[in-house]
């Protein structure tokens, strides 16, 4: 039986409270009845819903589409006749391709994890069930709804059927492991891809040049997705001698905090679909609104996350000062109110998204009628006063649609 007898990686085995030794494989689990296995299988795969998503770690290749002015010459994207649905209208320019950062247990995945993994990817979560045996490849294959989404490209489409690059489906992270048994999936329309800025000059100027290149499955075959959702863990220092102009800012610093400034620059005259942009804090605390509860979790190999508004973050339990990172976002709207071009725009807050700690979570509520950082109030207890549709009071309003209270789900066309 396999190492990783229930698909996750050792760090993720629970603890025991009592002072005896664990293992992390079950010698006797073959001897199990089959329901019982089957049972232990399904729980260990990776929890997906409407409202739960994966955050992943990855790079992004640019795609070389240089020499376009030559007559002989042959698109890398447009001209593929494995690429499919690339009749609708996204606002970039530029391509990427995903890419894998390294497996935290090795290229076999036999070895023990590292203490602290760069990759904690949650399409790492189900690659022992992929390897294991027979039976739990079956278990998350099915999980996965492998065979209805292969069915759902190969079988001729009823005229009331949408083609697969028209829904929420898997790709496939490139490149694909050496063992051809494990296929990691993502979903390029709800989880969330941290990009890797550690080599920041092979990353393009800004997101409207990464229109996401996304193989279907672990097939050729391969779309455009103009929205998906990319994020930036965001570092403390990006306070530090803060640019006195927008310009500034842009223009005379090559960072990270540059890159995000430059595509929230370029979104605002942006009318088709294009990534959503968000920050990841992993140490802000945050503290909920009354009465909220967070309908939408995104998980990697060993944290939930969640969004929260700026406004809900904290430096301390003391005096309710607000985290590092919703500094930085209050100097960015600074900036950009000194700045005609952004006159009229979404609020920073609004542009930016931010993902945080479910465990960071302080005791508490934000008191009712607190003005929100994107410029609500909270008034829902309010019996006087009707919201407005329009209104967001940071809670739980996942019925009403808006998509700041569910897990992003890819745009349909068509």
């Amino acid at each position: 039986m396999a190492k990783y007898l229930l698909g996750i990686a050792p760090s993720q085995y629970p603890r025991s409270t009592s002072t005896a030794v664990t293992y992390p494989t079950f010698h006797q689990f073959s001897r199990l009845p089959l329901e019982l296995r089957i049972k232990i299988w399904k729980d260990a795969c990776l929890p997906c819903s409407d409202f739960e998503g994966g955050l992943h770690y990855v790079t992004v290749d640019a795609v070389d589409t240089y020499g376009s002015w030559s007559e002989d010459y042959v698109h890398p994207v447009i001209d593929d006749p494995n690429l499919e649905g690339h009749d609708y209208d996204y606002e970039g320019c530029g391509y990427v391709a995903m890419r894998a950062l390294e497996c935290p247990w090795g290229k076999t995945g036999n070895s023990l994890s590292p203490a602290n993994p760069l990759n904690k990817s949650a399409y790492l979560w189900d690659a022992g069930l992929w390897l294991a045996c027979k039976e739990s490849r079956e278990v998350v294959l099915k999980h996965l709804n492998f065979k209805e989404w292969l069915a759902c490209r190969q079988q001729p489409l009823r005229r009331d059927q949408r083609a697969w690059y028209y829904k929420d489906f898997p790709s496939a992270i490139v490149p694909r492991n050496n063992n051809e048994k494990w296929c990691p999936l993502v979903k390029p329309g709800g989880d969330i891809f941290c990009i890797d800025a550690s080599n920041l000059a092979s990353l393009p100027g800004s997101s409207l040049e990464m229109m996401l290149l996304a193989p279907f499955l672990g097939t050729k075959k391969f779309t455009v997705v103009g929205y998906w959702n990319i994020a930036f863990k965001f570092d403390r220092s990006w306070n530090d001698n803060f640019p006195s102009s927008w310009n500034d800012l842009m223009g005379r610093e090559d960072s990270v905090r540059s890159r995000v400034a430059t595509s929230l620059f370029y979104q605002v005259p942006a009318v088709n679909d294009f990534p959503s942009l968000w920050l990841i804090d992993d140490n802000v605390r945050w503290i909920a609104r009354s009465r909220e509860k967070c309908s939408a979790v995104w998980r990697d190999l060993e944290d939930e996350y969640v969004e929260i508004d700026w406004d809900q973050t904290r430096s301390n339990v003391l005096d309710g000062a607000l985290g590092a990172v919703s500094n930085f976002i209050d100097a960015l709207q600074q900036l950009a109110d000194k700045k005609h071009y952004f006159y009229d725009s979404s609020p920073m807050s609004l542009s930016l998204r931010l993902l945080v700690r479910r465990k960071n979570q302080l005791p508490g509520c934000i008191d009712e009628g607190v003005e929100s950082s994107n410029g609500y109030r909270d008034d829902s207890e309010d019996e006087n006063e009707v919201p407005s549709s329009d209104e967001n009071d940071g809670g739980d309003n996942s019925d009403e649609g808006d998509e700041r209270t569910g897990v992003p789900q890819h745009q349909e066309h068509g």
